[in-house]
C-alpha cells in the first residue's frame, strides 16, 4: 500500500559566526520545541521556569561549497541552559536534504566548516526524512535515496566533523513515520523514483549500514500520533505496509525501537526532534480539517514517554532524552504553535506548564520533592518527629542494600549532623513513579537559634541528586525546672 507523509518544510536562518563552540551539558529533562528562529523564548521560558532547562531543534541549510566557512551562533539558547540539536541540511525542497552522491565529499567538508565555526551546539543531525521523495534532490535527478546511499553520505560527514570536533555528537537523520512504500510520481512539477521500503525497514537498513561503516553517537526520531486525543496516543490500530503490520498512531515510537533500530544500537540515546499530532495544531489540515489540538494531549505524550523510559531502563532498550514539539514558527508551515492563527496556543502553553510540573527526566537518578513536615520551633536538646517525602521521577529503582544503596542525606551544609545524624535509610525499594516516605526522630541542637532542616536524596558512592526538601526550625532555650521550696 502506498503511504505518504507531509510535504517538505523549513526555512533558512541563522547568523554565521566564526568561533569555536563551548561544551554544554545536556538538559536532564524531556521538554523541548522545534525552531530556534524565530525566537522560541515564550515557549522555552515556561520550561525554564519549571525545571531550569529544555531542548531546541534547530534547522539550517548549508549547501556544499567546500570554501564556505560560515557557521551559526546558538549561544542565546545555550547560555540560557537549553540544549540545541542542530539539523544540517544540504538544502530544502526541491534541492534535497542531502545532495547527489557526486557532491557528498563537498557536503562533508562544508558541514565540517559549519560545525567548526558554530557556537552553542554540540549535537548535529545530518539531513532529514529521505524516505520522502520531497527530501531528495528533485531538481537534479529525482533519484531514490536508498538507505545505503544515505549511510555513505552520513559516514563522510561524520568523519569530517569528528576531525574538528571529536567530542561532539553526530547523529543520523530522523525518518518520516508512515512513509512508504510508494510508486514513482511528481511533486511540485518534479518527477521522482519509487520508494520501495516502509519506514521501519528503511530505518533498520540505514542504521545497519551506518553501524557497519563506523561510529554513531545517537538516534533521531520523529514520533507522532494521528490526532490530539488520549485515544490517538494509545491507539493500537495497525496498517500493512510492505508486508509488515505497523502501528498507525503514536505507538510508531515502539516500532521505531523494536523494528527500526538494531538491538546492537540500543545503548545509544534517542532524540525525538519532532513530535505532534500529525495534523495541524490549529485545525484545517487538508487530510482532515476537523482535527485540532485537544486539552491534555501534551501531558499524556510526556507521561507515555516517561513510562517507556522507566521500562526501557529495566529491559535494556534505548532511552529518550528529549521530545521536541513540532513546531513554534508561525510563518514556516501549517504546524505552528505560535501566532494569531492558532486559537489553541493558550491551551497548548497551559498544558506544557502542567507537563513540565511533572519534571520528567531521562536521568537514572532523580527525585521530585513532595512534602516535608517538621515543627517550626523546638526546645534545645529535645527530640521531635519529622517526615520527608520524595517521588522517584528517574528511570531506575531506589535500592536499600549494598554499598551503593539509596538514602536520604542531610544538606546545608552537606552531610551535617546538626540533628544528630546525616543519613536516613529507606524501608523498602522505591520504583520509578513511587514515593519514598521517611519518618524519623531527630534531636535539636542545644544552642538557641534558627537552623536549616534540609534533606536530599543520594546514592552512596555515586551521586547526590534531585530536589531539595527544606524547612527552618527555631531552636529555643532548653527547659529548666527549678525547685523553689
Amino acid at each position: 500500500m502506498a503511504i505518504c507523509h507531509r510535504f517538505a518544510r523549513g526555512v533558512i536562518t541563522g547568523i554565521l559566526i566564526a568561533t569555536h563552540s563551548a561544551a554544554f551539558a545536556e538538559s536532564p529533562y524531556l521538554y523541548g520545541i522545534h525552531d530556534h528562529d524565530p525566537d522560541p523564548s515564550e515557549y522555552l521560558n515556561r520550561i525554564k521556569n519549571g525545571v531550569g532547562s529544555g531542548w531546541v531543534t534547530a534547522t539550517v541549510a548549508v549547501g556544499a561549497n567546500p570554501n564556505d566557512f560560515g557557521g551559526a551562533n546558538f549561544n542565546n539558547l545555550a547560555n540560557a541552559g537549553h540544549t540545541v540539536v542542530c539539523r544540517i541540511n544540504y538544502g530544502y525542497f526541491p534541492n534535497g536534504t542531502i545532495p547527489v552522491p557526486s557532491q557528498y565529499d563537498n557536503f562533508a567538508t562544508r558541514c565540517k566548516n559549519f560545525v567548526q565555526n558554530s557556537q552553542g551546539c554540540t549535537i548535529w543531525v545530518i539531513g532529514n526524512e529521505t524516505n520522502l521523495a520531497a527530501e531528495w534532490p528533485l531538481n537534479v535527478s529525482g533519484a531514490y535515496v536508498s538507505p545505503q546511499s544515505y549511510a555513505d553520505c552520513f559516514r563522510k560527514v561524520y568523519n569530517a566533523i569528528k576531525a574538528v570536533r571529536p567530542n561532539d555528537k553526530v547523529i543520523p537523520q530522523a525518518l518520516a513515520p508512515w512513509a512508504g512504500p510508494y510508486g514513482s510520481g511528481n511533486l511540485g512539477g518534479y518527477n521522482h523514483d519509487a520508494m520501495p521500503l516502509n519506514w521501519v525497514t528503511y530505518k533498520n537498513q540505514m542504521l545497519t549500514a551506518i553501524k557497519n561503516s563506523g561510529g554513531i553517537d545517537g538516534i533521531a526520531l520523529h514520533i507522532n500520533s494521528r490526532g490530539y486525543t488520549y485515544g490517538d496516543i494509545h491507539s493500537t490500530a495497525k496498517i500493512n505496509a510492505g508486508g509488515q503490520n505497523l502501528f498507525w498512531s503514536f505507538y510508531v515510537y515502539k516500532d521505531w525501537v523494536d523494528l527500526g533500530i538494531p538491538s546492537s544500537l540500543w545503548h545509544l540515546p534517542l532524540y525525538a526532534t519532532e513530535c505532534n499530532g500529525y495534523f495541524y495544531w490549529k485545525g484545517g489540515h487538508p487530510e482532515d480539517p476537523s482535527k485540532h489540538y485537544e486539552p491534555g494531549w501534551m501531558q499524556e505524550i510526556y507521561a507515555e514517554i516517561n513510562r517507556y523510559n522507566q521500562s526501557a531502563y529495566q529491559t535494556g532498550k534505548p532511552i529518550f532524552k528529549c521530545v521536541n514539539m513540532y513546531r513554534w514558527c508561525s510563518g514556516c508551515d501549517g504546524w505552528n504553535i505560535d501566532g494569531a492563527s492558532n486559537p489553541y496556543k493558550g491551551q497548548i502553553l497551559s498544558d506544557l506548564d502542567a507537563a513540565v510540573a511533572q519534571k520528567y527526566t531521562w536521568k537514572n537518578n532523580s527525585s521530585k520533592f513532595v512534602f516535608i513536615s517538621a515543627p517550626g520551633s523546638v526546645a534545645g536538646g529535645s527530640s521531635f518527629s519529622a517526615t520527608v517525602q520524595f517521588n522517584n521521577n528517574g528511570v531506575k529503582p531506589w535500592i536499600i542494600t549494598g554499598s551503593n544503596a539509596h538514602k536520604l542525606g542531610s544538606q546545608t551544609p552537606q552531610d551535617n549532623t546538626t540533628w544528630g545524624f546525616n543519613r536516613v535509610l529507606l524501608s523498602s525499594q522505591v520504583n520509578p513513579g513511587q514515593n519514598a516516605t521517611f519518618t524519623f526522630n531527630a534531636t535539636a541542637p542545644t544552642s538557641p537559634g534558627s537552623y536549616k532542616f534540609d534533606w536530599k536524596m543520594l546514592q552512596e558512592g555515586i551521586e547526590w541528586f534531585g530536589d531539595l526538601a527544606s524547612a527552618t526550625i527555631s531552636v529555643t532555650g532548653s527547659e529548666v525546672i527549678v525547685d523553689n521550696n
